[in-house]
């Protein structure tokens, strides 16, 4: 995190909340990633889930670069929304 602060000039909290939010939205969507595994099976969604992630990992210091903490706030909603999809197999 201290890196991270000192590049932007965030403060160590703010940049804390993007972890926070990651955790509440992986609460949030968990259900349904699992009733997705359910409906359509694990590889299919597996795979949807890991390309996903794997934008959303790549758009999170551009979102964070474009629109500050709320680009950050954003990008690690996505990482969580897709990366819950990779555990529920």
């Amino acid at each position: 995190v201290k890196p991270i602060a000192e590049a932007t000039g965030w403060t160590r909290e703010a940049i804390q909340l993007g972890f926070t939010i990651q955790m509440m939205v992986l609460l949030s969507v968990s259900w349904l990633w699992g009733w997705l595994v359910d409906q359509h099976g694990a590889r299919r969604i597996a795979l949807i889930a890991q390309v996903g992630l794997a934008a959303a990992l790549a758009l999170l210091p551009i979102l964070a670069g474009a629109f500050g903490l709320k680009g950050w706030y954003l990008g690690w909603a996505l990482v969580a929304l897709f990366g819950g999809g990779t555990g529920q197999a």
